[in-house]
């Protein structure tokens, strides 16, 4: 008999527990659409801020070459051999990003020089290339007021700080420097020996290569050195692109080997 009355009283209840199932997984299902509409929405701004950043870079390296003619395509060859450098070093992708913008923006001070300093054909005297040694700090100040970027700051700050702290503008030395900038650093000259000049022919990359290498330890970090030669052979140091004739500059006064 107590049996018979506990089965009737729990069947009025089954209904609703039914009904709260459904509910509940109505529910559910309603969250796993509201977690996947989340994400895709922030997987879309992350999208859009990527395409605002490479905007942004782009329009800044524009104006760095529409400055100074002499410079077009000078800050993507830069780019692109830092790319292969911070690669052959293994780095981790975050600093492979900050190395790509910062090899972009690396020259971005000059548009604070003079452009008679930088449209000069001869070599500058010591008053102009003082104020052409103002270029990473200007650089640093552009690139800290742009939220995203504000990371790379001191990496453009750094990128004429030499391994034996002989560099400029804040005598950095050994590993005080930036990776980052100690790359952009041997990238950028590299350009600069393979470039046309008005005071000084180009050479040729293996020449680039080697010159590098015999300031490893001095003017360069020795590890970034031997990356770009890693990076560059056995059979790559005469196909990478470079069109040395639309790249000529009178703007350092060349130290050991022209930057």
């Amino acid at each position: 008999m107590d049996v018979t009355r506990k089965m009737n009283e729990r069947e009025p209840q089954e209904p609703y527990i039914r009904a709260l199932r459904r509910e509940i997984a109505e529910l559910t299902k309603q969250l796993s659409d509201m977690e996947r509409n989340h994400q895709r929405t922030i997987a879309e701004l992350r999208a859009n801020l990527f395409v605002s950043q490479v905007q942004t870079i782009d329009a800044i390296v524009e104006a760095i070459e529409a400055k100074d003619p002499y410079t077009s395509g000078h800050s993507r060859r830069v780019m692109e051999l830092s790319l292969m450098i911070g690669a052959a070093m293994h780095l981790e992708q975050e600093t492979i990003w900050r190395v790509h913008v910062g090899a972009l923006l690396h020259d971005v001070g000059k548009i604070g020089v003079l452009d008679q300093s930088l449209r000069k054909t001869t070599r500058l005297d010591d008053l102009e290339y003082l104020q052409l040694k103002a270029h990473p700090l200007i650089g640093e100040r552009i690139v800290r007021k742009i939220d995203q970027f504000a990371d790379v700051a001191p990496i453009v700050r750094s990128h004429h700080e030499r391994y034996d702290g002989n560099g400029y503008p804040d005598g950095l030395k050994g590993d005080q420097i930036p990776v980052e900038s100690a790359i952009i650093f041997v990238a950028d000259a590299y350009d600069a020996i393979t470039s046309k000049r008005t005071y000084n022919k180009p050479r040729t990359r293996v020449e680039a290569v080697d010159e590098i290498q015999k300031h490893a330890g001095t003017q360069f970090h020795p590890d970034v050195a031997a990356a770009l030669r890693a990076a560059l052979e056995p059979n790559q140091l005469e196909s990478i692109h470079i069109d040395e004739t639309d790249f000529q500059d009178g703007f350092d006064i060349p130290e050991d080997i022209g930057i």
